[in-house]
């Protein structure tokens, strides 16, 4: 309570100054991006020999990689064949990769997923489109035209007058 408000303002100073330094030290961590982990690697010649990784989602929520062989548009997970058509296929970073969650036999599909979102109402592909549309057409603030109009007007018949009288 006692502070004053150059107190305040210096002490804020001093904690920016320190932030400064810190920031120009390369001390402030950035995040590291997602690798997969180790089990997941994959090589060229698995990817030729139709290998894929699979993120399996258990019961309890855990998630664990494996990198399976397809066999006849099957893998077998647990002792489980499910299906491993290319519609369940993903890709990331050049990784074919298969989400199996292990209730079900059948993958993480993400073409029935967007369908599903079309569907429900819950799509964003157009909401960009429809952001900048709507950015654009709100409404501006009321111009004051009639009063620009009025004057333009008035000083138009002045001229009309003066040439007409003194022309």
């Amino acid at each position: 309570m006692g502070d004053t408000l150059k107190d305040q303002i210096d002490r804020i100073e001093e904690k920016l100054g320190s932030m400064e330094t810190i920031i120009s030290e390369g001390k402030v961590k950035t995040p590291k991006e997602f690798k997969l982990p180790f089990s997941a690697k994959m090589t060229r010649g698995k990817r030729k020999k139709n290998h894929v990784v699979v993120l399996k989602i258990n019961e309890n929520k855990g998630v664990t990689f494996k990198t399976m062989p397809i066999k006849e548009q099957t893998i077998n997970i647990d002792g489980v064949p499910r299906l491993a058509t290319g519609e369940y296929v993903l890709d990331y970073n050049g990784t074919p990769l298969i989400i199996a969650p292990s209730w079900s036999v059948e993958p993480f599909s993400p073409t029935k997923s967007y369908t599903d979102t079309i569907e429900k109402g819950t799509n964003t592909v157009g909401y960009n489109v429809l952001l900048a549309a709507m950015k654009s057409n709100m409404m501006q603030g009321k111009k004051e035209f009639g009063m620009w109009l009025i004057i333009g007007a008035v000083v138009l018949v002045g001229v009309a007058a003066y040439m007409y009288f003194y022309g």
